[in-house]
């Protein structure tokens, strides 16, 4: 199994939470958002509701395509705001989307656990919100699709953007983010800190 397909299963998790639109915004505390940045946002506005919602483009953390045991993890952060005029948020929601074959996925056990420069901190359980079997035709091994979410203080957050290192636990799955990952944490608390300015689709 290649990394196509990979590519393609990857769409289901965006899919499912319901993304729209792909930009991106400049870092800069006081200045307005641009589209001339490389750090990506997926931006959605409900009318129903007059509220927009901005997410940070997915982040690989875990890819393994070799072997029977194949795995595919990224990791994404969201905020949202009334209209359409950035209001920096109480929480942020942390996702994980989850692909994998012949290996172990989520259990009870989905603790999200942060160490930020040898500081830890359990931040709480995530939630299971999508966990569906996928069978692919002439490929004999199951496929599993899981995806979790958990709603955290943007305090929080906003220390894990001003780290030097970052490295996260979800229950059995570990990683630690590069400094390019670390950055686009940055800019996006960032955004998230910029009161007042307009941003929207």
């Amino acid at each position: 199994m290649g990394l196509s397909f990979l590519k393609v299963m990857r769409c289901f998790a965006w899919i499912a939470f319901g993304v729209v639109v792909t930009t991106a915004f400049s870092q800069g505390a006081g200045t307005t958002p641009n589209r001339r940045s490389k750090t990506a946002v997926d931006v959605k506005y409900d009318k129903s509701s007059d509220t927009t919602s901005v997410r940070l483009a997915s982040m690989t953390v875990i890819q393994n395509l070799g072997g029977n045991e194949q795995e595919l993890l990224e990791l994404s952060v969201s905020f949202s705001y009334p209209k359409q005029v950035i209001a920096t948020p109480k929480t942020v929601t942390i996702f994980v989307y989850s692909l994998y074959a012949g290996g172990a996925g989520f259990e009870d056990n989905r603790r999200l656990i942060v160490t930020l420069d040898g500081v830890q901190t359990d931040l709480g359980n995530m939630d299971l919100v999508v966990d569906k079997s996928l069978s692919l035709r002439n490929d004999s091994i199951p496929w599993v699709q899981q995806n979790v979410r958990l709603s955290i203080q943007s305090t929080d957050f906003f220390r894990m953007a001003k780290a030097k290192q970052v490295k996260v636990v979800v229950g059995r799955k570990k990683f630690a983010f590069s400094e390019k990952q670390i950055q686009s944490l940055r800019d996006f608390a960032d955004l998230m800190q910029q009161e007042g300015q307009p941003f929207g689709p």
